[in-house]
């Protein structure tokens, strides 16, 4: 949606600014569940990019902790979301990082290709040089 213009701050503010009233809706249907996942994944992508990791991680947070829908789309948006979480707590908090990259591989339909999104964030090889859960985790 904002994709194509990730690189312009006045539009990330803009979009922060318009999604700010996500935290008091209460989806309950499963399109409204969707609807608020992919919401939330968006405004946490935005603060990401505005610096703000404790905000990112807590909307990543919030939409992945919203109950699934039994939709391949939406297992998607959550395993890329463990991805973005493994990302935002690799450095901090190892074992949730470590938790949420074994949720993003039981997610996903290509575990091969979680894998490898996995190995390409920064600091995955140093911890599978000196965890070996992560050694098994991510092992071929």
């Amino acid at each position: 949606m904002l994709d194509p213009h990730r690189n312009d701050a006045a539009l990330r503010r803009l979009g922060l600014v318009e999604l700010r009233q996500l935290d008091v809706l209460g989806p309950t249907r499963d399109d409204e569940r969707i609807a608020a996942r992919k919401l939330l994944t968006l405004r946490g992508d935005l603060h990401a990019r505005e610096g703000e990791p404790t905000l990112a991680h807590r909307d990543f947070t919030a939409a992945v902790e919203l109950p699934p829908v039994d939709d391949a789309d939406d297992r998607e948006v959550r395993r890329r979301l463990h991805v973005r979480l493994v990302h935002l707590l690799l450095a901090a908090s190892p074992p949730a990082a470590l938790d949420h990259a074994s949720k993003a591989l039981a997610l996903g339909d290509s575990p091969e290709l979680t894998r490898e999104q996995l190995l390409d964030l920064p600091g995955v090889a140093a911890r599978i040089g000196d965890d070996p859960r992560w050694r098994e985790l991510l092992k071929p």
